[in-house]
């Protein structure tokens, strides 16, 4: 069971995207010439953005009218997360010297920080804290763990 349905034309969209991605020694690496010959390699999941042109998110199967309600603190967790992709990445880049294959480009896997605002100004947003405000009312919840 694999996340990737290899066919002729996944193959050409991952071959078409990973030489786009890393030049012309693209042809060299392990996964690229795999992939070629139709076979799957463990851990290609990670490229599947590569196999599906556009990748789709979350918000591409909510409709218009959908609101969100988040907690004030989203957005630093947004941040926080791109932070820890950006760590993970630069270590992979690391391990990459050592292993020809190379870990595709953030923003082809996950919603940037800047991504995932522009997705939700699609849409009706209201933002909520766990603290009342001064002079407001407490609805007493606390923050998910």
């Amino acid at each position: 069971m694999s996340e990737v349905i290899l066919t002729e034309e996944t193959s050409r969209a991952f071959r078409t995207t990973f030489r786009q991605i890393h030049g012309t020694g693209a042809c060299e690496d392990d996964l690229y010439k795999q992939v070629s010959k139709g076979d799957k390699s463990p851990g290609m999941e990670q490229y599947l953005p590569l196999f599906y042109d556009p990748a789709e998110t979350f918000f591409d199967y909510l409709p218009a009218s959908t609101i969100f309600l988040l907690d004030t603190d989203t957005l630093a967790e947004a941040r926080h997360f791109d932070a820890e992709v950006q760590e993970r990445l630069e270590s992979l880049q690391q391990e990459s010297k050592l292993n020809p294959s190379r870990p595709p480009p953030p923003d082809t896997l996950y919603l940037t920080e800047a991504g995932f605002l522009e997705q939700l100004n699609r849409f009706s947003v209201f933002a909520t804290t766990h603290q009342a405000a001064p002079g407001g009312v407490s609805m007493g919840f606390d923050p998910a763990p």
